[in-house]
């Protein structure tokens, strides 16, 4: 069955049945039909045609959701519908010039359970207190291609709660803007099967013990996950099987920490770019019970070392590569330009064609420079080029 489109704009002044383009919904009354059980098989097309002013708790996680045959499916667009993604600049952060800003003074933001969310930009803009989540993913939704910041400075802050039971999260940016403050995490997940695929997670906060708080089952590639200097970039506790593939980390304490390591179920740690952190590149705490694989990694100027224990003989094990750890000297050693979060590979970088499969590169931006040096070019993981500046 092919959806039925409706469309909503912040112009809409809350009489419209958001059949067309001239008629839209406001954001509340799409917000309130979701509630009403009535959003399956609906795209609802959501226009950037100003800041949409919002106060409110948007709820919709005790509705219906979508259904195993049609998602609630919300899509940000400019003038044309699906013309909301224009992919990511020279730096590497996404495009939002045709994408609606959905600004939060209150309020938050909770996805019932089936729900696409695609090209759409929302902001916790008001620092102090408020509530814990800004944006909570609930089972089996989809974010596509949308940039979530929050600037609040309480305790318990966080930007977003990754998901229930095997949600997807692709080709999106995450922003924790207060510099101290939060001292839980900047996202988690709290259920099986959490999957995140060329996402950025910048977080600006100095007080944090855990960047990514990780429940069982859950995997990230191609991402870039950046502290601040504090607490552990990825972090785990007990039985939990984890794939780290292709991401780089760097900036935290420990760029990845397991508390009461895993004894039963295999992690999978490769192709990683784990940089420039005060601590250990893996932290695998007791160092005492850990079944996974690591390798083959590049874990240059992680202070403390490359593993929390190098005689842990499963931590030894599944370099057929070797670990890429022979220069210290500092992020210009690797990356373009770290100052604007440009964290794409020179050409000089040890990290350049030694990943799996053959000559590819480590981390979460690769794949060989055409003019020859770290230079400017531009890698984006959707492509299949590399894009010359003019």
């Amino acid at each position: 069955m092919a959806f039925t489109e409706k469309y909503v704009s912040s112009l809409a002044g809350g009489s419209g049945n958001g059949l067309t383009a001239g008629t839209p919904f406001t954001w509340a009354q799409m917000v309130a039909e979701i509630n009403g059980g009535l959003g399956a098989g609906i795209r609802y097309n959501v226009k950037a045609d100003g800041v949409y002013a919002r106060t409110a708790y948007d709820s919709m996680w005790a509705a219906t959701g979508g259904t195993a045959t049609s998602p609630v499916y919300i899509r940000g667009y400019k003038t044309t519908i699906g013309d909301g993604y224009l992919g990511r600049d020279s730096n590497g952060a996404l495009i939002t010039t045709n994408m609606p800003q959905l600004n939060y003074t209150d309020g938050r933001v909770e996805l019932s359970q089936r729900m696409v969310l695609e090209s759409l930009s929302f902001a916790y803009t008001a620092t102090g207190s408020g509530v814990d989540v800004f944006v909570q993913v609930n089972h089996w939704c989809s974010i596509i291609g949308c940039k979530i910041s929050t600037a609040r400075t309480n305790g318990d802050s966080k930007i977003i709660g990754l998901g229930g039971d095997w949600a997807l999260h692709f080709e999106c940016d995450y922003f924790m803007t207060a510099a101290t403050g939060p001292n839980q995490q900047m996202a988690f997940s709290t259920n099986t099967g959490v999957r995140v695929d060329s996402c950025r997670f910048i977080c600006s906060c100095t007080t944090l013990p855990q960047g990514i708080k990780c429940d069982d089952g859950i995997g990230f590639y191609g991402c870039l996950i950046k502290g601040a200097g504090s607490g552990a970039g990825l972090y785990a506790d007990g039985n939990k099987v984890i794939t780290i593939r292709n991401c780089t980390i760097t900036g935290w304490q420990d760029g990845i920490f397991w508390n009461t390591p895993s004894n039963d179920r295999t992690a999978w740690i490769a192709g990683n770019m784990i940089t420039d952190n005060s601590r250990y590149g893996i932290n695998l705490s007791t160092g005492t019970a850990w079944v996974g694989l690591i390798g083959p990694n590049r874990t240059r100027d992680n202070v403390s070392g490359d593993t929390s224990s190098s005689t842990l003989d499963w931590s030894q094990t599944g370099r057929i590569i070797p670990l890429v750890t022979t220069d210290t000297g500092g992020p210009a050693t690797d990356y373009v330009n770290t100052s604007v979060n440009n964290y794409n590979l020179i050409q000089a970088s040890p990290g350049k064609g030694v990943n799996v499969p053959k000559i590819s590169d480590l981390g979460a931006y690769g794949l060989p420079d055409p003019s020859g040096g770290g230079g400017s070019a531009v890698f984006h993981s959707l492509e299949n080029f590399i894009i010359q500046p003019a």
